[in-house]
């Protein structure tokens, strides 16, 4: 539920940081015990926020103070806490100042942290983005004693339209709580909102009786168990608890909202399609040919995907002296760097890719549209979150099949994807049509499992004590393909060669891996292929006459994906895919198959298909191995918490069947 924050502004001071530390009740110095999680390590006794936009000079600025306090049950909470990293972006002029923290023992006694002894170090560093941490350390800690701290983050010269407000930590918390008070200023008429993700929100109080805190609301929330993450989980902002507070202007309604927004958009982004004789040109050369519209549609975008060299990803070769030369020479600060440009150019940014894709699609008579995607790598649309802060950057183009038809969205801007696939985290998500004449909101469809696959082989020899040796062949389509193009395409060859053959080793442990090839690792075209040789003792296992093998190769040293009993979250997979597998055996001599029971079939509900099967040619001593799965069908790629048992319970059926073992045994050689 959206909240605004009203806020009674006194004055534009700067309110000065808390100095006084809080007294500490003589029970919580000598408790032992976890108050909420008793198999917790550590509990946040409270974290309190102070956050401010306020004017200085004629300046907006922006302002958190935090006071924190945990208390450590044991040494695994001591190892965690005993360094307190705090990160800010300091690309944006952002600051850590005033801190001050001590460690009470349980005793009462008192050791103060000098802030001016923290380390400032950089987390991240990539083009204009800088990520720095000052790092305090919290000396001579044993069970039971107590961290505080507190810390100021400013910003000076700007406020934030969306600040994100954490209300869930990585331990349970007593009581987390923010304060808020919005910027004012007479002509500045927006008004800060607030949006609650995943916590039961109380809503907004004023704060009374605080000496300098005038004009600040207040929510907070009590006994907050720890956030766990779990594995298949959705994205983080779609399960733990936080508060989105940001800046809008007037009252938003959903139904009138997304499609004046949609109208907005479309405006926006058609800026910079300009359809010229040169655009004209391709399309007709490019799409002409083509019969129907997604053989033309997919022909453009292979056509955007090859042709144009995009600057935000490494494919065929992209260095950083080239993308220097894009921004500075040919994208203008005062400019639009239009569909015309891109072309007459060869090299564009994501956007600008996408725009050449809609004018050549426009000029070829697709009648193309505008569409932004809700995606889940962030928090999932709600209609009633009136706002584009989650969906705005996910642009895609939507073309009909047939005029008036069935629509189908292309996002040419990535290089990797399949011509006629979009990003495997906008899949089945709500879309929004920027249709200037019918803006509405629709679901786009999730591509089929069989359209991103691992298609896998091997031949492999067997020895009479277990050894292993052979060839393999690993080919990735769609989604799988495009994944690891976008992993390894920063890399050199050198650099992606060691990478991927440490990988092999961690998984076949002793094996030795050599001819590893890799193809297609950073072209848009062709299916990402690795091929290598592997030789690895006591593969198979033999005991006197007998010898047990694993048929399924690739699913080497798996381990079970859920162990867990009990469920928090929902299960969610960003896209459908396959896996099919064959693999040749050449038994040892003088041992035959024993027990050849093959897991066969297993019934997944609906969702994917599994079968696992074998054939044993006597007379050229062969055994061969078919394996396929299929997951996500329908577009089943969400499941609640409620369905965690049936879902794990398909998947320890599956690692059964996966690491299902044969039997060899030895017979007189005659």
């Amino acid at each position: 539920m959206k909240n605004c924050l009203f806020a009674v502004w006194i004055a534009s001071t700067v309110f000065a940081a808390e100095t006084n530390w809080r007294p500490i009740p003589p029970e919580i110095l000598s408790s032992k015990t976890p108050k909420i999680d008793p198999q917790a390590d550590a509990e946040c006794l409270f974290w309190d926020s102070w956050v401010e936009d306020y004017t200085q000079g004629g300046y907006a600025q922006h302002r958190t103070e935090n006071y924190i306090r945990i208390k450590l049950y044991n040494a695994r909470a001591i190892e965690t806490w005993g360094d307190v990293k705090i990160e800010y972006p300091s690309s944006i002029g952002a600051t850590i100042s005033d801190f001050k923290g001590r460690v009470i023992k349980t005793d009462g006694s008192i050791v103060e942290v000098k802030g001016n002894q923290a380390k400032d170090t950089t987390v991240l560093k990539a083009g204009k983005l800088n990520i720095r941490a000052k790092s305090f350390a919290f000396p001579g800690l044993q069970p039971g004693d107590i961290i505080e701290y507190k810390y100021i983050e400013n910003v000076s010269g700007g406020y934030f339209r969306y600040v994100r407000l954490p209300m869930q930590m990585e331990i349970p918390a007593w009581e987390i709580t923010r304060n808020v008070r919005p910027l004012y200023y007479p002509s500045f008429s927006d008004r800060m909102t607030s949006y609650p993700f995943n916590i039961d929100f109380k809503g907004w109080r004023e704060v009374t009786g605080v000496a300098g805190r005038s004009g600040f609301v207040r929510t907070s929330v009590q006994d907050m168990p720890a956030f766990v993450r779990e594995p298949q989980m959705p994205d983080e902002d779609d399960v733990r608890g936080w508060i989105l507070i940001f800046y809008v202007e007037g009252e938003r309604k959903p139904e009138k909202y997304w499609p004046s927004l949609g109208r907005k958009l479309n405006d926006e982004f058609r800026k910079g399609v300009k359809v010229n004789n040169e655009i004209k040109k391709i399309a007709a050369e490019v799409a002409g040919p083509v019969n129907s519209a997604v053989g033309k549609a997919k022909a453009l975008a292979f056509y955007c995907q090859t042709q144009i060299r995009n600057v935000a990803f490494e494919a065929d070769g992209m260095k950083a002296q080239d993308r220097d030369d894009f921004f500075k020479t040919k994208l203008k600060d005062d400019d639009v760097y239009t569909s015309a440009d891109a072309l007459k150019h060869k090299i564009g940014r994501p956007q600008d890719i996408r725009l050449l894709f809609f004018a050549l699609a426009e000029a070829a008579g697709l009648n193309p549209v505008f569409a932004v995607s809700s995606s889940t790598d962030g928090p999932l649309f709600h209609a009633a979150f009136t706002d584009p802060y989650f969906i705005k950057s996910n642009v895609l183009v939507g073309i009909p099949e047939t005029p008036g038809g069935k629509l189908n969205f292309y996002n040419p801007g990535s290089p990797y994807l399949p011509a006629g696939m979009v990003n495997k985290e906008y899949q089945g998500q709500p879309v929004l049509l920027c249709d200037p004449k019918e803006p509405k909101l629709m679901v786009g469809d999730a591509s089929p499992a069989e359209m991103s696959a691992a298609n896998r082989s091997a031949a492999f020899s067997l020895s009479a004590d277990g050894a292993l040796k052979g060839d393999v062949r690993m080919v990735y389509t769609g989604h799988l393909g495009a994944e690891r193009k976008r992993i390894y395409d920063g890399k050199s060859p050198e650099e992606r060669d060691k990478e991927l053959q440490k990988q092999f080793e961690l998984r076949y442990p002793g094996a030795q891996i050599s001819k590893l090839r890799v193809e297609n690792a950073d072209t848009p075209a062709g299916d990402f292929t690795v091929s290598y040789h592997i030789e690895m003792e006591n593969y198979a296992q033999r005991t006197g006459k007998r010898m047990f093998l694993q048929p399924g190769f690739f699913q080497f040293a798996d381990k079970p994906i859920f162990t867990a009993s009990k469920r928090r979250f929902p299960i969610q997979y960003d896209n459908a895919w396959s896996e099919n597998d064959r693999l040749d055996f050449a038994l040892p001599p003088g041992f035959v198959l024993d027990a050849a029971d093959m897991p066969g079939e297993i019934k997944l509900g609906g969702v994917g298909d599994y079968k696992f099967g074998g054939a044993y040619n006597k007379q050229a001593h062969k055994l061969t191995i078919t394996r396929s799965l299929k997951w996500g069908q329908g577009g089943t790629l969400w499941f609640e918490a409620k369905g965690y048992p049936a879902v794990k319970d398909a998947w320890d059926k599956l690692h059964a069947a996966d690491t299902h073992q044969l039997t060899l045994k030895a017979e007189p050689i005659q």
